[in-house]
């Protein structure tokens, strides 16, 4: 479009310095002299003859439309009566022959000025205007949506609980514009909140493990305590109170400092018979539910997965621990294939939970709200940690029988 303003200004521009009247005058003089010369001496001048006059100036395509006439006998003498009635522009100069004095009526016409675009009335140039303008909008589109695309990948990967230590390319990194702006945003933004996890990680594991040596000193101390007590006698209740505390606060660090663990990464895989394995915690879990029912349904015999078996135990530990304390009735494990994953769930009969606190149990120290249960709301916050550690997804959803269903989602490869 710019270019185009530019063309049709200077055409004007153009236009009006050489087809103005004074200039018309000027360029036509020489060559009406000559042709009244001509006529006034009997000299028959053909059209080529003017054409080829030295001086006479660029006149071709236009000398058509001159005509000279003889005031005096009021008779052409160059062109043709009819173009007076031309209704194009034209210059009219009267003027006297230098050889006889006699009057002559100069009258060329000026050319109109012609539009450097096309002619958008006719279908061709319609077709060309719209080809060119979709042509153009697909180019700007592309190249404006093009990095922004990019860009929208980049943070949904985060924001899905990708890497935050990767950096957007190179090549949007190093573009001079608000796009560029943008992505050096993003990436320190990254780099800030990955500094801040690292940060809550090393606080949690550094409190974990240092609580760790002076709870280990009051179970030694308490464990003295009660057996002096028993040996004169002594009532050991409130010695029961203080060791069972005690064993609370053991266990809850110890679940602080496998959240930290699996927060941070680096974990041992190898190659694991998940039928086997999941048998074999089924067996755990029997022995430690005292007589609760817990029933194996695996409708595959061979399911290869490399995995850190350390993790596997622990979410599929924690969902049956969860299961049978929130239900009375059989908590079934089963272990199916769709697609290209394996399927894990856990069912029970208990009353589920809410809809709208789905979500919210995968949250650290987020439990139900329930007296006879004890526990500290790491359960399901450890066990989605451990399936995203080792490629997995966890859900959880209300069965229409009633009950809880969890899911993890183990990747074959």
């Amino acid at each position: 479009m710019l270019l185009i303003g530019i063309s049709v200004l200077w055409l004007e521009t153009e236009y009006k310095s050489r087809f103005s009247e004074f200039e018309v005058s000027e360029r036509y003089s020489n060559l009406a002299n000559y042709i009244v010369q001509g006529y006034e001496l009997g000299i028959d001048l053909s059209r080529n003859q003017i054409r080829r006059r030295e001086g006479s100036g660029n006149i071709e395509g236009r000398n058509d439309t001159l005509v000279i006439l003889d005031v005096l006998n009021d008779r052409v003498v160059y062109g043709d009566r009819e173009w007076l009635e031309l209704q194009n522009r034209r210059v009219d100069i009267m003027f006297r022959a230098a050889n006889s004095g006699n009057f002559y009526r100069m009258n060329v016409a000026i050319p109109p000025l012609r539009s450097p675009l096309p002619d958008l009335a006719s279908p061709m140039s319609f077709g060309i205007a719209l080809c060119t303008s979709l042509l153009y909008s697909w180019f700007f589109t592309l190249v404006l949506t093009r990095p922004i695309t990019r860009l929208k990948s980049h943070v949904q990967l985060l924001g899905r609980g990708g890497n935050l230590d990767q950096k957007l390319e190179a090549k949007l990194m190093s573009r001079r514009d608000e796009i560029g702006d943008l992505a050096s945003s993003i990436d320190e933004m990254s780099e800030y909140i990955q500094e801040l996890l690292n940060s809550k990680q090393r606080l949690l594991f550094d409190v974990s493990h240092e609580l760790r040596a002076p709870l280990a000193r009051m179970q030694v101390a308490a464990g003295i305590v009660r057996a002096e007590a028993e040996s004169i006698g002594s009532d050991i209740s409130m010695h029961d109170r203080v060791e069972h505390e005690v064993e609370s606060l053991n266990a809850l660090i110890s679940e602080l400092l496998l959240l930290a663990k699996t927060e941070n990464g680096g974990i041992d895989r190898q190659i694991v018979s998940l039928p086997k394995e999941l048998n074999d915690v089924v067996d755990d879990m029997k022995f430690w539910a005292k007589g609760r029912i817990i029933t194996p349904h695996f409708n595959i015999e061979s399911a290869d997965v490399e995995i850190s078996i350390q993790l596997l135990d622990r979410v599929v530990k924690n969902l049956v621990e969860n299961a049978l304390k929130y239900s009375e009735g059989e908590v079934c494990v089963y272990l199916d294939e769709e697609g290209s994953e394996w399927i894990i769930r856990v069912e029970d009969s208990g009353d589920g939970i809410p809809d709208d606190q789905l979500e919210a149990m995968f949250q650290p120290f987020t439990r139900l709200q329930s007296e006879s249960v004890e526990g500290f709301g790491l359960g399901l916050s450890i066990a989605i940690r451990a399936a995203q550690t080792v490629g997995g997804t966890l859900s959880l959803e209300n069965r229409s029988e009633g009950g809880l269903r969890a899911t993890l989602r183990l990747p074959k490869n």
